[in-house]
């Protein structure tokens, strides 16, 4: 299998074309699976023998995940290939990962294949120059005599093709072959004039009176929304103002347009849209962007009621045209075709938002855009009930990246717009959701207010009703736990979190094991904030019972729960090396570090921060046991890890990186490698300076420690003023404990696993 991605134009199409053509002479059937027909790909390999399967539009296949499971499981099949085209890897692609089976899971995790600007020899005058052969030869009329003309310093295929398309056309009208300057976009428009003619002569020869701006606004509609019939192409007319007052001409005009694009699929029987598409993609965004923004009044119409899978289409080509990079040199008319765009998507979902929210927060997922945000906003203003934003909320995806922001703006509108009538029940779980929520984001001292609200009502709902009640309790105990530690506030988070255990072990005592993972979730929080507090002897017990309960839950379904059996083995690992148990440590990180390299040739994105951790903590205990050499190595891969990963998301990785780099150069100090370990400890010193800054009481000790580490390496290396400074520096901040020991993998209370309140398993958020 193999993921081909790029912008809209870069060539996707045009590859995987001459991909079939190349596999052809050599024995392979390329089959196109087309929307719809997900279900019948894996009988079809086993007919057409060795096969390769082409989907375009993988990001927006719902039934993509059941056809490579089908596929890869008929292990009699002949060989078979995958090609999937997309616009990018987004959410939709970890996602599409984390549901599949390991087999499937595990032939995904290659990374993807992605087309960018032209980068050939000759350049994009070369195949300009080709180009108009090409369709000069095409059309059978005389090649123009021109030299390129894009302004664009970066082109890709499509619009170097359009430029040369389009120098034909005017060339074969009598226009003046002299080269002028254009941008893509004056390109994209001039294909579109020569189209609209086209457009004209055919309506004329029909004898339908269809004003030019009318035949361009139904050939936009027909784009955006499509139609899977005649009767539905007939009723798309009506939300067009100009044909509303006649049914006999809409039913023309949708015969017409079902005839200037077909949708022929000749390997299927029926097609499933009446209304073919304007290709390629872009021209089409970029016609429905421009007509729509000049009669932006028309878009509450176009969008009310629409069905989800009409309301999707619409939004992908708007989603899609919002995320256009900029890349003509008019970057002014580039970025007013985005926001164009942008404006249109927040129009349409301020007008219906009950309909639109959840077709949103999928195309959202699979497309790279804003629309996130525009859904966030919609959120916090739009009209819509509280009984469908509730069923919206619930139709949410957890956790998301995308979504995480429009996430909250949802259940904060729902918590705040519940009375006392509602009860505190619900009062309780909306309070707790809006705790999650917020500590997903990261507002962690806005999240304890909510969290301390649920448990306070839970509390007192617990003792009338504790059957009904105690689960959710210590879930909000844990989230509140779990909240605080992330404050720093470790003594302050003790209690809730033994509490939580206190719930979950009588309830899984009493319900027969139901609630075992949620009991291990717990102690492995509370041995975490032991361990961070010194108190490695009373953690120790704690830690290696969370071990206990997720190894025996690993090897019943190991999919499910090897992420939590390697994230308490590095737990565990850490309370064993407090207490000088190195060699104990060592077995127990080793474990999780073959754990977590499986799970990332998996899933990369998801586990190579747990992998990194688990590396640093692996190479403290390697370091203790005198192997310096392996501990250098596991400790450098580690840094490489978390460098990539800051440089992706520095708020977040930041102080990971930082905590490496000093064990790092702890690691080469003790191999004597003095040169090499002063500049390492010294960049953990920005880090730490700048965190600082934000955050002095949680990072000035730490800042305190890698000065002490630099002013001994700056001494060894003879440079004792430099030495005697950064003594000085450390002086000035909390003194540190002198040691690398690092933190623990954070441990994952498990927020709303099995939540009774809305039935989905959900992963949990790190601490």
């Amino acid at each position: 299998m193999c993921l081909l991605t790029g912008d809209g134009g870069a060539g996707k199409t045009r590859l995987a074309l001459r991909l079939c053509t190349e596999l052809s002479a050599n024995g392979w059937q390329p089959l196109w699976v087309h929307p719809g027909t997900e279900g019948k790909a894996a009988e079809a390999v086993r007919q057409l023998g060795p096969c390769v399967l082409v989907v375009d539009y993988a990001e927006t296949r719902d039934a993509l995940r059941a056809m490579l499971s089908e596929v890869v499981a008929d292990t009699s099949a002949p060989d078979v290939r995958v090609l999937l085209l997309a616009r990018g890897p987004g959410e939709w692609w970890q996602r599409l990962i984390n549901s599949s089976e390991e087999r499937v899971a595990r032939l995904l995790a290659e990374p993807p294949v992605m087309l960018g600007p032209l980068q050939v020899e000759g350049g994009p005058s070369m195949l300009f120059d080709q180009a108009l052969t090409a369709f000069a030869d095409k059309l059978q009329v005389a090649r123009p005599d021109v030299g390129f003309m894009l302004t664009d310093p970066e082109p890709v295929m499509l619009e170097v093709h359009a430029a040369a398309l389009l120098a034909v056309l005017d060339h074969a009208q009598g226009g003046d072959d002299t080269s002028l300057a254009q941008s893509a976009t004056e390109a994209l428009d001039g294909l579109l004039g020569h189209e609209s003619r086209y457009w004209a002569q055919s309506a004329a020869a029909r004898g339908l009176d269809l004003d030019v701006a009318v035949q361009r606004l139904v050939v936009a509609v027909g784009c955006l929304i499509g139609a899977d019939s005649e009767t539905a192409a007939a009723a798309l007319m009506t939300r067009i103002p100009d044909l509303a007052d006649s049914a006999e001409r809409r039913g023309q005009v949708a015969r017409w347009l079902h005839d200037l694009y077909p949708e022929a699929r000749p390997d299927e029987a029926q097609a499933k849209e009446w209304i073919g598409p304007l290709r390629p993609d872009p021209v089409a965004e970029h016609l429905v962007v421009g007509e729509l923004s000049s009669r932006p009044e028309l878009v509450p119409g176009l969008f009310a009621d629409l069905g989800e899978d009409r309301a999707a289409r619409a939004l992908t080509v708007l989603a899609r045209a919002a995320h256009t990079p900029p890349r003509a040199l008019d970057l002014a008319r580039a970025w007013t075709h985005q926001e164009d765009a942008q404006r249109l998507i927040a129009n349409a979902l301020n007008a219906d938002l009950a309909h639109l929210a959840v077709p949103a927060a999928q195309v959202a997922i699979e497309t790279r855009s804003d629309l996130g945000t525009l859904l966030a906003a919609a959120f916090q203003g739009a009209p819509i009930s509280q009984n469908a934003l509730i069923r919206v909320v619930a139709a949410l995806p957890y956790p998301s990246v995308v979504l995480a922001q429009a996430h909250l703006a949802a259940a904060l509108r729902v918590r705040t717009s519940l009375t006392r009538d509602a009860g505190p029940a619900v009062i309780a779980e909306w309070s707790d959701k809006v705790g999650v929520l917020l500590i997903q984001l990261g507002r962690v001292p806005e999240a304890m207010r909510y969290e301390q609200e649920a448990i306070a009502i839970y509390r007192e709902l617990a003792q009338t009703n504790p059957g009904r009640h105690r689960a959710n309790l210590a879930q909000s105990l844990m989230n509140l736990g779990a909240g605080l530690s992330q404050m720093g506030r470790l003594a302050d988070a003790l209690p809730a979190e033994e509490e939580a255990i206190d719930i979950w072990r009588e309830l899984a005592q009493t319900n027969e094991g139901r609630y075992r993972r949620d009991l291990a979730g717990s102690l492995s929080n509370l041995g975490v904030s032991l361990s961070e507090l010194g108190r490695h002897a009373d953690a120790l017990p704690i830690a290696a019972e969370a071990v206990t309960i997720r190894r025996e839950l690993a090897q019943a379904n190991p999919d499910h729960y090897r992420p939590d059996f390697a994230q308490s083995l590095t737990n565990l690992g850490w309370s064993l090396s407090g207490l000088g148990r190195h060699a104990d440590a060592f077995d127990a990180e080793q474990e999780a570090v073959g754990i977590y390299r499986e799970l990332v040739r998996i899933n990369p994105d998801r586990y190579r921060p747990d992998l990194a951790q688990s590396l640093t903590n692996l190479g403290v205990s390697l370091s203790e046991l005198g192997h310096h050499d392996e501990a250098q190595l596991a400790t450098r891969e580690a840094v490489t890890i978390r460098r990539e990963l800051a440089q992706a998301n520095p708020s977040r990785y930041h102080p990971n990186l930082a905590q490496s780099l000093t064990s790092l150069g702890n690691r080469l100090t003790e191999l004597g490698r003095h040169d090499e370990a002063q500049p390492v400890i010294k960049e953990a010193v920005a880090i730490y300076r700048e965190l600082a800054q934000t955050d002095p009481g949680r990072y000035r000790p730490k800042l305190a420690t890698s000065l002490t580490s630099l002013g001994n390496e700056l001494a060894k290396l003879g440079r004792h003023n430099e030495a005697l400074l950064s003594h000085a520096g450390r002086r000035r901040h909390s003194p540190g404990t002198g040691t690398d020991r690092p933190r623990p993998l954070p441990p994952q209370p498990r927020h709303l696993a099995r939540c009774p309140r809305c039935q989905v398993l959900r992963d949990g958020l790190p601490r």
